[in-house]
């Protein structure tokens, strides 16, 4: 009996030395609510938070015009000789430099489709000087070094050139005298049939669509200025969160039994970016004006003048008037700025256009947390507070229109403003934490961000930003120290 009880006793003495010595190397980490915490922690992570609503509005797509740029003496202007573009002011200069040429003001009407230069004794090679010049005999040559223009006079009425002016061109030897024909014995020349000037009309002139601005029915073109009005267009986009980077520090203030609570501050940087290339209508405003032609344009296509027969013996221009129709020579002075003998244009157009907001906001967040164990590995903290955050943002558009009666497209280019804010708000946090050691552990969560709104203005074009952010995840390493 004394033998069992004593090899009983000794089994059980082994069995408890073997059961201290399994615990004692027991690698598991002893559950969180039995350390002494360490007082501070930092953590750093990826955030998808953020992100922004924003509007686009005000004068979208309005405001476009093509200016007609003249030169002179280094300055650009958009002008003609009925004033200006639209409803800009313009300043008026004394000359205006075109094909190397100084011309007064009112010699020239520029439109956004086409222009007229008006005629000018001798301004229009080959043309010769204007037939009613006294200085200019009849019969005068001029000798250029390889022919020599004589001066014609106006055709007979059963001429089929009546109405334009004949000039002889002879062939002229190395000594300038003309060169006999070998059988007639006259002098070898090239007749040409040229139109004789007028003040009231003009032979260098272009439109840039015929199709667009020549009326056959009534031998008329049509020019015309144009700009664009906004339709009280509204675009509305969302832009989801983006990745970011944040930066946490927590330092523990007490510890109770299953909890312990403290405070914390937040770093962080997160961008945004809400862009759109789509159509917008607007409206189409401007004046048009019609000129009367001489004659009808020939069948060759051309748009303008001067023109010529494929042999250039003959000019086939068809000079246009140098004044609207419906212009008042009393009232309508370029110096007016008039829309003399224009016809308001009022119709809608497409505009497509490029919208953009960019920004990135640097944030901080500082307020309280809580975190509570739940197992020896996890714990679960949450924090909320004040968030406040800098914004630079870019605005940024580019918007193009194009319509029949102009070859060139109206645009803005592209057109960027910077800007800077400070926005202010709240947040809220729950994080799930899985603790690998006593000092080192992961964290993920979601998290709620609402900050304040601003405005950016450019060019009349507004767009909204509203900052809220809304829900969103985190996830990171956190370190206790």
């Amino acid at each position: 009996m004394k033998s069992t009880y004593l090899r009983a006793s000794l089994l059980l003495a082994m069995f408890a030395g073997l059961s201290v010595q399994i615990f004692a190397q027991d690698p598991r980490p002893v559950p969180i609510e039995y350390l002494r915490p360490m007082k501070n922690s930092v953590s750093i992570g990826v955030r998808a938070v953020g992100g922004a609503k924003v509007k686009f509005s005000g004068n979208l797509g309005g405001g476009l015009r093509q200016l007609s740029q003249l030169t002179t003496d280094g300055q650009s202007f958009g002008t003609g000789f009925f004033g200006g573009n639209g409803d800009l002011p313009v300043v008026l200069p004394e000359s205006v430099v075109l094909g190397g040429y100084s011309y007064p003001l009112d010699q020239i009407s520029v439109f956004d489709n086409g222009s007229i230069l008006r005629d000018s004794s001798g301004a229009a090679s080959p043309r010769p000087a204007d037939p009613a010049d006294p200085n200019v005999a009849d019969t005068q040559m001029r000798n250029d070094g390889s022919g020599s223009w004589y001066r014609g006079k106006v055709s007979n009425p059963s001429d089929p050139h009546y109405g334009m002016l004949q000039y002889d061109i002879y062939t002229l030897d190395s000594s300038g005298n003309t060169i006999p024909d070998a059988h007639t014995g006259q002098p070898v020349k090239t007749t040409k049939y040229y139109l004789p000037y007028d003040a009231n009309y003009s032979r260098n002139w272009s439109i840039n669509s015929r199709e667009h601005q020549y009326n056959a029915a009534d031998n008329q073109v049509t020019y015309g200025r144009y700009w664009t009005e906004s339709a009280g267009n509204e675009i509305e986009l969302e832009d989801g969160s983006n990745p970011g980077v944040e930066f946490k520090f927590e330092r523990i203030v007490q510890r109770f039994k299953r909890f312990e609570w403290g405070l914390a501050a937040t770093a962080g940087i997160s961008e945004f970016n809400a862009k759109t290339r789509r159509g917008i209508t607007v409206n189409l405003r401007g004046y048009e004006y019609t000129y009367n032609l001489s004659r009808p344009l020939p069948d060759d296509g051309s748009t303008g003048g001067p023109t010529y027969s494929a042999d250039e013996t003959e000019e086939t221009t068809a000079a246009i008037g140098i004044k609207p129709n419906g212009y008042d020579e009393d009232t309508d002075k370029p110096e007016n700025n008039y829309q003399a003998g224009g016809t308001a244009v009022d119709r809608t157009v497409d505009v497509n256009g490029y919208w953009q907001v960019k920004g990135v906001y640097y944030l901080y967040r500082v307020g309280p947390f809580i975190r509570i164990p739940i197992t020896r590995q996890f714990s679960i903290s949450a924090s909320a507070g004040y968030m406040g955050a800098y914004v630079g943002s870019k605005f940024r558009y580019e918007e193009t229109m194009t319509i029949p009666e102009v070859s060139a497209a109206y645009t803005t280019g592209d057109v960027v403003k910077n800007n800077q804010r400070y926005v202010s708000g709240y947040y809220g946090d729950l994080n799930i934490e899985w603790w690998l050691s006593t000092r080192t552990g992961f964290y993920v969560g979601a998290a709620y961000e609402k900050l304040g709104d601003y405005t950016q203005i450019h060019d009349e074009r507004r767009v909204d930003v509203k900052m809220d952010g809304g829900a969103g995840f985190r996830f990171g390493i956190i370190t206790r120290f």
